[in-house]
Protein backbone atom coordinates (compact mmCIF):
# COMPACT_ATOMS: atom_id res chain seq x y z
CA UNK A 1 0.00 0.00 0.00
CA UNK A 2 1.75 3.78 -1.52
CA UNK A 3 0.95 6.85 0.52
CA UNK A 4 -0.59 8.66 -1.99
CA UNK A 5 -3.79 8.04 0.21
CA UNK A 6 -1.94 10.25 2.64
CA UNK A 7 -1.39 12.86 0.60
CA UNK A 8 -4.95 12.81 -0.84
CA UNK A 9 -5.94 13.27 2.79
CA UNK A 10 -3.46 16.70 3.48
CA UNK A 11 -4.43 17.78 -0.40
CA UNK A 12 -8.17 17.75 0.45
CA UNK A 13 -7.93 19.04 3.84
CA UNK A 14 -6.09 22.00 2.50
CA UNK A 15 -8.43 22.47 -0.14
CA UNK A 16 -11.73 21.96 2.22
CA UNK A 17 -10.16 24.65 4.63
CA UNK A 18 -10.08 27.05 1.50
CA UNK A 19 -13.39 26.29 0.65
CA UNK A 20 -14.69 26.66 3.96
CA UNK A 21 -13.61 30.97 3.75
CA UNK A 22 -15.16 31.02 0.62
CA UNK A 23 -18.52 29.78 1.62
CA UNK A 24 -18.45 31.96 4.57
CA UNK A 25 -17.16 34.34 2.33
CA UNK A 26 -19.99 34.02 -0.69
CA UNK A 27 -23.12 34.09 1.77
CA UNK A 28 -24.29 36.33 4.34
CA UNK A 29 -24.19 33.75 6.92
CA UNK A 30 -26.00 35.36 10.22
CA UNK A 31 -27.98 34.02 13.24
CA UNK A 32 -26.90 32.15 15.87
CA UNK A 33 -23.30 30.59 15.15
CA UNK A 34 -20.78 31.66 13.41
CA UNK A 35 -20.10 31.86 9.84
CA UNK A 36 -17.06 29.31 10.24
CA UNK A 37 -19.45 27.06 11.98
CA UNK A 38 -21.74 26.91 8.96
CA UNK A 39 -19.72 26.99 6.22
CA UNK A 40 -17.98 23.81 7.70
CA UNK A 41 -21.21 21.88 7.91
CA UNK A 42 -22.13 23.12 4.79
CA UNK A 43 -19.11 21.89 2.81
CA UNK A 44 -19.34 18.51 5.22
CA UNK A 45 -22.93 18.27 4.17
CA UNK A 46 -22.12 18.50 0.77
CA UNK A 47 -18.72 16.17 0.87
CA UNK A 48 -20.55 13.28 2.75
CA UNK A 49 -23.68 13.14 0.38
CA UNK A 50 -21.34 12.88 -2.44
CA UNK A 51 -19.46 9.78 -0.61
CA UNK A 52 -22.43 7.95 1.36
CA UNK A 53 -23.58 5.41 -1.45
CA UNK A 54 -19.62 4.20 -1.41
CA UNK A 55 -19.27 4.81 2.15
CA UNK A 56 -22.42 2.40 2.85
CA UNK A 57 -21.56 0.03 0.59
CA UNK A 58 -17.62 -0.14 2.44
CA UNK A 59 -19.64 -0.31 5.84
CA UNK A 60 -22.08 -3.21 4.84
CA UNK A 61 -18.76 -5.01 3.89
CA UNK A 62 -16.90 -4.25 7.37
CA UNK A 63 -20.19 -6.43 8.75
CA UNK A 64 -20.14 -9.53 5.93
CA UNK A 65 -16.40 -10.03 6.55
CA UNK A 66 -14.35 -11.91 4.28
CA UNK A 67 -14.83 -11.72 1.23
CA UNK A 68 -15.87 -8.81 1.01
CA UNK A 69 -13.96 -6.52 3.46
CA UNK A 70 -9.93 -6.48 2.34
CA UNK A 71 -11.57 -7.72 -1.08
CA UNK A 72 -10.26 -5.59 -4.72
CA UNK A 73 -13.13 -2.96 -3.84
CA UNK A 74 -12.50 -2.62 -0.37
CA UNK A 75 -9.08 -1.91 -1.21
CA UNK A 76 -9.58 0.19 -4.17
CA UNK A 77 -12.18 2.62 -2.54
CA UNK A 78 -11.51 2.45 1.47
CA UNK A 79 -8.33 4.96 1.16
CA UNK A 80 -10.33 7.20 -0.66
CA UNK A 81 -13.55 7.43 1.24
CA UNK A 82 -11.14 7.05 4.55
CA UNK A 83 -9.40 10.03 3.48
CA UNK A 84 -12.03 12.42 2.57
CA UNK A 85 -13.63 11.27 5.85
CA UNK A 86 -10.91 12.07 7.69
CA UNK A 87 -10.15 15.22 5.87
CA UNK A 88 -13.41 17.39 6.27
CA UNK A 89 -12.86 16.90 10.35
CA UNK A 90 -9.19 17.75 9.82
CA UNK A 91 -10.38 20.59 7.91
CA UNK A 92 -12.99 21.92 10.73
CA UNK A 93 -10.12 21.36 13.34
CA UNK A 94 -8.84 23.88 11.24
CA UNK A 95 -10.57 26.37 10.13
CA UNK A 96 -13.10 26.12 13.09
CA UNK A 97 -10.93 25.84 16.20
CA UNK A 98 -13.74 26.89 18.72
CA UNK A 99 -15.65 24.25 18.03
CA UNK A 100 -17.78 22.31 21.51
CA UNK A 101 -14.97 20.29 23.22
CA UNK A 102 -17.07 17.27 22.51
CA UNK A 103 -16.56 17.73 19.01
CA UNK A 104 -13.06 18.66 19.02
CA UNK A 105 -12.04 14.73 20.70
CA UNK A 106 -14.49 13.59 18.05
CA UNK A 107 -12.46 15.13 15.17
CA UNK A 108 -9.21 14.18 17.04
CA UNK A 109 -10.31 10.42 17.20
CA UNK A 110 -11.57 10.51 13.75
CA UNK A 111 -7.48 11.47 12.53
CA UNK A 112 -6.37 8.73 15.01
CA UNK A 113 -8.75 6.30 13.28
CA UNK A 114 -7.43 7.40 9.59
CA UNK A 115 -4.04 6.48 10.80
CA UNK A 116 -4.59 3.52 12.43
CA UNK A 117 -6.39 2.08 8.71
CA UNK A 118 -3.31 3.51 6.96
CA UNK A 119 -0.73 1.90 9.80
CA UNK A 120 -2.69 -1.59 8.73
CA UNK A 121 -2.70 -1.30 4.78
CA UNK A 122 -6.55 -1.17 4.88
CA UNK A 123 -6.61 -5.14 5.87
CA UNK A 124 -10.15 -6.00 7.48
CA UNK A 125 -8.74 -6.46 11.24
CA UNK A 126 -11.76 -6.15 13.72
CA UNK A 127 -10.40 -2.81 14.53
CA UNK A 128 -10.52 -1.99 11.22
CA UNK A 129 -13.94 -2.97 10.45
CA UNK A 130 -15.16 -1.30 13.86
CA UNK A 131 -13.89 2.19 12.35
CA UNK A 132 -15.48 2.02 8.35
CA UNK A 133 -18.48 0.36 9.93
CA UNK A 134 -18.96 3.63 12.13
CA UNK A 135 -17.51 5.93 9.59
CA UNK A 136 -19.95 4.64 6.91
CA UNK A 137 -22.92 4.99 8.53
CA UNK A 138 -21.69 8.57 9.42
CA UNK A 139 -21.56 9.87 5.99
CA UNK A 140 -25.16 8.81 5.28
CA UNK A 141 -25.98 11.04 8.36
CA UNK A 142 -25.47 14.13 6.41
CA UNK A 143 -28.62 15.64 6.76
CA UNK A 144 -27.22 16.83 10.09
CA UNK A 145 -24.27 18.35 8.86
CA UNK A 146 -26.89 20.42 6.44
CA UNK A 147 -29.08 21.20 9.67
CA UNK A 148 -26.24 22.09 11.35
CA UNK A 149 -25.76 24.52 8.68
CA UNK A 150 -29.24 26.13 8.65
CA UNK A 151 -29.05 26.35 12.65
CA UNK A 152 -30.87 29.84 13.18
CA UNK A 153 -31.52 30.63 9.11
CA UNK A 154 -34.71 28.84 8.30
CA UNK A 155 -37.69 29.54 10.73
CA UNK A 156 -41.54 27.64 10.56
CA UNK A 157 -42.70 24.18 8.94
CA UNK A 158 -39.19 24.34 6.99
CA UNK A 159 -36.71 23.87 9.99
CA UNK A 160 -38.96 21.77 11.62
CA UNK A 161 -39.06 19.20 9.17
CA UNK A 162 -35.51 19.46 8.78
CA UNK A 163 -34.32 19.04 12.42
CA UNK A 164 -37.37 16.28 12.95
CA UNK A 165 -36.13 14.43 9.79
CA UNK A 166 -32.45 14.88 11.06
CA UNK A 167 -32.67 13.81 14.36
CA UNK A 168 -34.65 10.19 12.92
CA UNK A 169 -31.59 10.09 10.96
CA UNK A 170 -29.29 10.52 13.42
CA UNK A 171 -31.11 8.12 15.55
CA UNK A 172 -31.82 5.53 13.09
CA UNK A 173 -28.15 5.49 11.85
CA UNK A 174 -26.61 5.45 15.89
CA UNK A 175 -29.14 2.33 16.19
CA UNK A 176 -27.83 0.29 13.16
CA UNK A 177 -24.26 1.62 14.13
CA UNK A 178 -24.57 0.55 17.78
CA UNK A 179 -26.20 -2.82 16.50
CA UNK A 180 -23.22 -3.46 14.27
CA UNK A 181 -20.69 -2.87 16.80
CA UNK A 182 -22.21 -5.53 19.24
CA UNK A 183 -21.92 -7.58 16.35
CA UNK A 184 -18.68 -7.32 15.52
CA UNK A 185 -18.09 -7.81 19.55
CA UNK A 186 -19.88 -10.98 19.12
CA UNK A 187 -17.40 -11.95 16.28
CA UNK A 188 -14.41 -11.18 18.03
CA UNK A 189 -15.44 -13.43 20.88
CA UNK A 190 -14.97 -16.54 18.67
CA UNK A 191 -11.74 -14.80 17.22
CA UNK A 192 -8.65 -13.20 18.54
CA UNK A 193 -9.66 -10.10 21.12
CA UNK A 194 -7.12 -7.82 20.20
CA UNK A 195 -5.68 -4.97 22.27
CA UNK A 196 -5.68 -2.72 19.54
CA UNK A 197 -9.74 -3.56 19.13
CA UNK A 198 -10.44 -3.15 23.01
CA UNK A 199 -8.73 0.71 22.82
CA UNK A 200 -10.59 1.25 19.86
CA UNK A 201 -13.76 0.22 20.80
CA UNK A 202 -12.76 2.42 23.76
CA UNK A 203 -11.67 5.41 22.19
CA UNK A 204 -15.00 5.24 19.78
CA UNK A 205 -16.99 6.06 22.80
CA UNK A 206 -15.72 9.84 22.76
CA UNK A 207 -16.89 9.66 18.81
CA UNK A 208 -20.69 8.91 20.43
CA UNK A 209 -20.55 10.96 23.20
CA UNK A 210 -20.38 13.81 20.76
CA UNK A 211 -23.35 12.30 18.81
CA UNK A 212 -25.46 12.02 21.70
CA UNK A 213 -25.01 15.84 22.21
CA UNK A 214 -26.23 16.77 18.82
CA UNK A 215 -29.30 14.45 19.48
CA UNK A 216 -29.38 15.89 22.80
CA UNK A 217 -29.94 19.57 21.18
CA UNK A 218 -32.02 18.51 18.10
CA UNK A 219 -34.40 16.79 20.61
CA UNK A 220 -34.83 19.63 22.78
CA UNK A 221 -35.29 22.22 20.12
CA UNK A 222 -37.89 20.26 17.91
CA UNK A 223 -40.89 21.07 20.81
CA UNK A 224 -39.47 24.81 21.07
CA UNK A 225 -39.51 25.44 17.43
CA UNK A 226 -42.84 23.34 17.32
CA UNK A 227 -44.50 26.26 19.76
CA UNK A 228 -42.50 29.02 18.65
Amino acid sequence: MGYWSLGLWMTMSGVLTLSYSAVSKAFPFKGVVSRNYRAVNTVKGVVLAVCSPASAALGIASLLGTPYAGGDAWQTWLPVMAALYASTDLSAMIHNPRAARTTQVHHTLVQLFYLYLEWVGYAPTLAARAIVLYAGVSACEFIVNLRLAARGMLRGPASVWLNRTALWVYIIGTYLNLSGQLWLLCLSMSQSFSVTYLMTLIAMIGVFVDDVALMQYMWQWQPRAQDS
